[in-house]
């Protein structure tokens, strides 16, 4: 057995030092919008595909004692419908540009982010804008989403 963790214990040592491949990374272009956002742009010309993502400094850690998970319910109601689009409406728009947007809440943040072609990058972002700036909150999607978070928090703790 000892003799198993030591050739183990080697290879885990000879893994860690071995000479890496070189990432080329791509420098990063930062803007201060008028509206205080920061918008960071990374150029990559190899496939005519734009990812995008919104960062919104809120999470769980701001969410009111007595209303835990408030964060993750907004996440998920944000993909919901708009003031333009209902949920079906919002996906369907989505799909016909090849693309897709999800939001999530984490401890600090919530994130808006997707994926489009490039040749629809203006659309998915006017969607991406549509959703963070003017979702209806509809009253038939919140008990649904309600109900899913509690069992994903029940299936978590089982």
């Amino acid at each position: 057995m000892l003799s198993f963790l030591h050739l183990a214990f080697h290879l885990m040592v000879q893994t860690a030092t071995a000479e890496l491949p070189s990432v080329d990374v791509p420098r990063f272009q930062i803007e201060e919008l008028p509206n205080g956002l920061t918008l960071l742009v990374a150029r990559h010309t190899e496939q005519p595909v734009v990812f995008f993502s919104l960062l919104v400094r809120a999470g769980a850690l701001d969410e009111p004692e007595e209303m835990k998970g408030l964060a993750s319910i907004v996440a998920d109601m944000l993909q919901e419908g708009t003031e333009k689009y209902d949920s079906s409406a919002l996906a369907r728009a989505l799909d016909e540009l090849g693309g897709s947007i999800g939001v999530s809440a984490g401890r600090e943040t919530t994130v808006l982010s997707g994926q489009t072609l490039s040749r629809n990058a203006d659309r998915a972002l006017e969607l991406l804008a549509e959703m963070a700036l003017r979702p209806t909150f509809p009253n038939s999607s919140l008990r649904r989403v309600k109900q899913q978070n509690k069992t994903m928090l029940r299936a978590s703790y089982v």
